[in-house]
C-alpha cells in the first residue's frame, strides 16, 4: 500500500483505544506492506500435461506497518501507548483514510504478535504485524433507493459484495432479484411491514417486522441468495399485488481485494 502525506492510517481496538500513524503524527510511518496469497486447487491427472483446475480461494491478508516515534521526548510513554492499543488480547480495525479524496477504508484485524520497538537509526522504530483474516478492505456503505420496479447501478469495488433490502408497504409475495434472474420471494404478505433481506457471503436471512421469516421463502428462494457482482448491477423487484405501494432500498459495502 502506497503511503503519502496524505494518508491516515487509524488503529481503533475492541476496547475503543485508538492509535493514528501519519507523516505529522507522533507515530511515523514508513511503509505498510500488504500480503494476499490466492490459494489455487488443481488436480493432476494421469497421462495429462500440467494440473486441472478445480477451485481458487484467497487466504488471509497480512500487514506489516513499520515507522518510528517522530519525537525526542517521552518516547518510553509512546511504547506504552503503542503496546496498549496494538494488544494482543484483542482484535481491532484498521482505517485508511485519504485525506484528497476524503474516503475511507476499514479492514478487520488481529495481531499477529506484541509491536516491536528498537533503537536503530538513531531514532526509535516499530513494526506492527496484523492478520486480517477477512481479506477484504471495505468502502463506506452506500444506499440506493430502488427506482419503480427496477434499479441499475455500478458495485464500486473490486470484488462482488454482500447487501441489504428492505421492502417497505403493503404486498402479497414481494420478491427482489438481479438481472442474472437469481429471485429472493416470499410467501406471504407485509402488512405496512418492513421486509428486510440480507445476502451477505457468509449469512442468508430474511427478516418481517423483526421476526426470522426465511421459512416463508419458496424452495428456490432458498437457493436464490445472490451477491453483488462487479461491475453493473441491475436489481428489480415486484409482488403478486401491492408491488406500486412498495419502498425499496438497497445498502451495501464496497469490497476491495487491491487498489481502491
Amino acid at each position: 500500500m502506497l503511503v503519502s502525506k496524505d494518508v491516515t492510517l487509524t488503529y481503533i481496538n475492541e476496547k475503543g483505544m485508538m492509535l493514528s500513524m501519519s507523516f505529522f503524527s507522533p507515530f511515523f510511518i514508513t511503509e505498510c506492506r500488504e500480503t494476499l496469497q490466492n490459494n489455487i486447487a488443481s488436480e493432476k491427472l494421469a497421462g495429462c500435461d500440467g494440473e486441472m483446475y478445480t477451485a481458487m480461494s484467497v487466504d488471509a491478508r497480512h500487514i506489516e506497518i513499520t515507522g518510528f516515534f517522530n519525537a525526542v521526548r517521552d518516547r518510553r510513554a509512546m511504547e506504552g501507548e503503542l503496546k496498549r492499543v496494538f494488544n494482543t488480547g484483542c482484535g481491532g480495525t484498521l482505517e485508511y483514510y485519504h485525506r484528497v479524496d476524503r474516503k475511507r477504508y476499514t479492514i478487520g484485524c488481529v495481531l499477529e504478535k506484541a509491536p516491536e520497538v528498537v533503537f536503530s537509526n538513531a531514532r526509535v522504530e516499530f513494526v506492527i504485524n496484523l492478520k486480517c483474516l477477512d481479506p477484504y478492505w471495505y468502502g463506506a456503505e452506500v444506499t440506493h433507493t430502488v427506482s419503480p420496479y427496477a434499479l441499475t447501478f455500478t458495485n464500486a469495488g473490486d470484488s462482488t459484495a454482500g447487501f441489504t433490502a428492505t421492502l417497505t408497504g403493503s404486498a402479497s409475495e414481494p420478491f427482489i432479484s438481479n438481472g442474472a434472474g437469481a429471485t429472493i420471494a416470499y410467501i406471504g404478505s407485509i402488512g405496512g411491514q418492513t421486509l428486510k433481506i440480507t445476502s451477505m457471503p457468509d449469512k442468508a436471512l430474511v427478516e418481517a417486522g423483526g421476526t426470522n421469516v426465511i421459512k416463508n421463502l419458496s424452495d428456490s428462494s432458498r437457493r436464490g441468495f445472490f451477491l453483488l457482482d462487479i461491475g453493473t448491477n441491475t436489481i428489480r423487484y415486484g409482488a403478486t399485488s401491492g408491488a406500486g405501494s412498495l419502498t425499496v432500498r438497497l445498502t451495501y459495502r464496497p469490497r476491495y481485494l487491491g487498489t481502491f
